[in-house]
């Protein structure tokens, strides 16, 4: 409750600062259906794709939880650094981005 209440004060206090957001996303990337998470729960150390069927690709993923973290880490990095272009050379798909705020559930 207490780490809810700060998340909430620094909301608001980006708010106050940057104004009020023009744009929420959720970013929800689907860790058994993508090959670089299949990458990371397999022990391959060169990346070959291959397909596999739905159970398979489960099982997985259950099997190394820790391959899901990196996968979502790795997808959300991605998204913070070339679509909204934080710390990055290029500009945004939003154009300029002047503060972002995330959360993970």
């Amino acid at each position: 409750m207490t780490s809810k209440k700060y998340m909430q004060n620094e909301i608001w206090s980006l708010v106050s600062h940057c104004g009020a957001p023009s744009w929420y996303i959720t970013l929800s990337p689907a860790d058994v259906k993508h090959p670089i998470c299949l990458y990371y729960a397999g022990t391959d150390t060169k990346f070959e794709p291959c397909i596999l069927d739905e159970s398979d690709r489960i099982c997985h993923i259950c099997k190394n939880p820790v391959a899901s973290a990196r996968f979502f880490h790795f997808m959300v990095q991605t998204f913070i650094e070339d679509v909204l272009g934080i710390k990055s050379k290029h500009h945004g798909l939003y154009r300029d981005t002047k503060a972002y705020y995330g959360t993970v559930e």
